[in-house]
């Protein structure tokens, strides 16, 4: 099995409806259930680009913080992700969740 990309990552935790903070340079992430063991791996593995992307864009917070880069933009085409020592392109489509009917 190949490691998950920062973005697959993302998208598991959206999927999941997982809400993840960065906390003094630290993860914290709740769900409504535990996470794969694949998931933690991958998570374990990109811990600091992670901690990186997260900060930088998206306010310290997962999903992304009103008034960060990616909250800015309903939908992101390529977005640049400049991490410490690699630069890499990843194509993220970030869109509102939708309120449950009441």
């Amino acid at each position: 099995m190949s490691s998950r990309s920062a973005v697959q990552i993302l998208r598991s935790w959206w999927l999941g409806t997982y809400a993840v903070s960065v906390v003094a340079g630290r993860l914290r992430i709740l769900g409504p259930q535990p996470q794969s063991p694949d998931l933690q791996a991958a998570v374990r593995a990109r811990r600091g680009e992670l901690v990186a992307l997260l900060t930088t864009y998206c306010g310290g917070t997962w999903p992304p913080a009103p008034g960060s880069v990616i909250a800015g933009n309903e939908e992101v085409g390529l977005f640049m992700l400049e991490i410490p020592g690699q630069v890499a392109e990843h194509p993220v489509t970030v869109r509102p969740r939708r309120k449950a009917a009441a």
